[in-house]
């Protein structure tokens, strides 16, 4: 009967320990500009890991204060890097989906940018042709992809209220907000 106590008692752990690491550590690595799957894995195996370690520790009456405090520091530090990575180094612009930027050129050739999901935009060139491409901004780096992935674009850009501005070099290309 106590086997069987301990052994629930394990699983409740483990399984607080882990989810709670997990979703701290998936908060943070949303942040970084790391592939959708290396920071899945990279999220469990850290908080596998950690509720492997701190879980017998937890669940032993003498090393329980021990437990505690090696969990206490390790949620304290996921916390801070949650807090502190929300800096501009990690941070996605404020950009909402369902905004349009248009070029204003003076020979007529002007195209758009139609943000129209949270990864998808639509680049309108003009006469009405147009592209559905993937895109990932993260800070003032724009990345454009194809649909098979492959990185079509890398711009640094500059995003006011009402101008978005793209800089390659010593030229910009500037859009305004529709």
């Amino acid at each position: 009967m106590t086997t069987t106590k301990k052994t629930k008692a394990f699983i409740i752990i483990f399984s607080s320990i882990f989810i709670s690491s997990f979703f701290i550590q998936r908060a943070i690595l949303d942040n970084v500009d790391w592939d959708y799957i290396q920071g899945l894995l990279s999220s469990a195996t850290v908080s596998g890991t950690v509720a492997a370690l701190i879980t017998p520790l937890l669940n032993d009456i003498n090393n329980r204060n021990r437990g505690v405090l090696f969990l206490s520091i390790y949620i304290i530090f996921l916390v801070a890097v949650l807090f502190f990575s929300k800096g501009e180094k990690f941070t996605a612009t404020n950009l909402n989906v369902g905004e349009v930027w248009i070029t204003k050129e003076s020979d007529g050739e002007n195209f758009m940018l139609d943000f129209f999901g949270q990864d998808s935009l639509r680049l309108i060139f003009m006469p009405n042709q147009e592209r559905i491409v993937r895109y990932s901004w993260k800070g003032e780096k724009l990345k454009i992809y194809d649909e098979e992935g492959n990185l079509l674009f890398d711009w640094n850009v500059k995003l006011d209220p009402k101008k978005l501005t793209i800089l390659q070099g010593k030229d910009e290309l500037i859009f305004y907000k529709k």
